[in-house]
């Protein structure tokens, strides 16, 4: 499930559970509240230095029985947690070509975010902090290192976070009843946003000062946590760029139709005489590949309404 790196640092146990930000014998270490991290140095194109820390968990892996349910806390952790590279994404949709290949990242154990810190910031104050939502129209997409450089922010002395959240029917197919509740993409997001509260300060960041930012869906996805109470209190800042949530594209007008469509279209035995159980537990025996590949003949997967 995680990737662990043992790290033969010249410090006991004791002193690694004090250490805030730091330099180990094999990486850069960091403790958050579920465990401590080993990131590394990278270098902007203007050969800046800042500190990487990839592929953190943030919630437990939603497989088995927590497919289409809400995220939970991550597990903590008792080894140095291995945050040096990025290996898993979401499931994507494949809208633009019957021929596009599933990329090898692709899991359904995607809930991982990334923090990129300034090495030697200008003032000895905590930093401001940017989270960044993905654009994609919640199908596609990923925040990766690969996909979202942070240059642009650790050049100014900002933190930047940038995370996975699950995206098509994985993270917003509804029964609209409790038994696939939907929206857990968006439930994704506000749990990142709590870790981000809960742990920024191990990178050197202020809890005060996080501003969270989005492109196109990543937008509307701001302004919904904008108007959520259960994102109230995450982040003091907001920047919304080429999209909002009144945008009604985004939002779905019958989602529990479409829920039942996709199961027929994996099924033709499974239709709207099944119950929100026997259509969870039909789903829940498919592969995620299967899910997602299959959507893109019924495309309709944004929320169907803000948390």
């Amino acid at each position: 499930m995680y990737c662990f790196l043992t790290i033969f640092a010249l410090i006991s146990l004791k002193e690694a559970d004090n250490l805030r930000l730091g330099d180990g014998s094999s990486g850069i270490l960091a403790n958050t509240k579920y465990g401590t991290i080993s990131g590394k140095v990278f270098s902007t194109p203007s050969a800046k230095e800042f500190y990487a820390f990839l592929d953190i968990p943030y919630a437990s892996p939603p497989i088995g029985k927590l497919r289409f349910q809400k995220p939970l806390p991550p597990e903590p952790w008792k080894e140095v947690l291995n945050a040096t590279e990025n290996t898993k994404i979401c499931w994507q949709l494949r809208l633009r070509s019957e021929k596009v290949e599933n990329d090898p990242r692709e899991n359904e154990d995607c809930l991982y975010l990334n923090v990129y810190v300034p090495k030697d910031p200008s003032e000895n104050e905590p930093l401001a902090v940017m989270v960044y939502i993905h654009g994609g129209m919640f199908s596609f997409n990923d925040g990766t290192f690969k996909s979202y450089k942070p240059y642009n922010f650790v050049e100014r002395d900002i933190i930047m976070v940038s995370f996975n959240f699950r995206q098509g029917p994985l993270g917003f197919l509804t029964t609209n009843d409790s038994v696939i509740p939907g929206n857990v993409g968006l439930w994704d997001q506000n749990i990142a946003l709590k870790w981000v509260q809960q742990n920024i300060e191990a990178f050197g960041g202020d809890p005060k000062k996080v501003t969270l930012m989005g492109h196109s869906s990543g937008a509307v996805s701001v302004t919904f946590h904008m108007l959520s109470k259960q994102s109230a209190g995450l982040f003091s800042g907001a920047i919304a760029e080429s999209g909002a949530g009144i945008h009604q594209p985004k939002l779905q007008s019958f989602p529990k139709y479409f829920a039942y469509k996709l199961a027929h279209a994996i099924d033709p035995k499974m239709g709207e005489h099944n119950s929100s159980a026997e259509l969870l537990a039909f789903l829940l025996s498919v592969s995620p590949s299967i899910i997602s590949n299959i959507t893109k003949l019924y495309y309709q997967v944004g929320p169907r309404k803000i948390l």
